[in-house]
């Protein structure tokens, strides 16, 4: 397996040009911007899998419980996904 890392998502867009690459982090209280921080500097030196890692454009997502705050400004590519206001969204939508 050589330098391979583990990611909890990855996927190829359908057109080739966009690998998309995700970790999901558990924390038990709401992330603070340093956490983010040092979330992104781990996801960003991961080793990208060869398949589907060889498209040319990187997005990368975070998933988080709870976000408290964010650094700003954010890398380019990168994506935080704050599972509690998805869900505060789906419920809103559902009621």
């Amino acid at each position: 397996m050589g330098n391979q890392s583990e990611w909890d998502v990855a996927s190829r867009s359908l057109d080739n040009e966009i690998t998309l690459l995700g970790e999901c982090k558990s924390l038990n209280r709401a992330a603070e911007a340093a956490d983010l921080e040092r979330v992104i500097r781990t996801v960003m030196g991961k080793a990208v899998p060869a398949n589907p890692g060889s498209a040319p454009r990187r997005e990368y997502v975070i998933f988080i419980p709870e976000l408290k705050a964010r650094p700003n400004p954010l890398p380019p590519g990168i994506t935080i996904v704050d599972g509690k206001r998805v869900f505060a969204a789906l419920k809103d939508h559902v009621e």
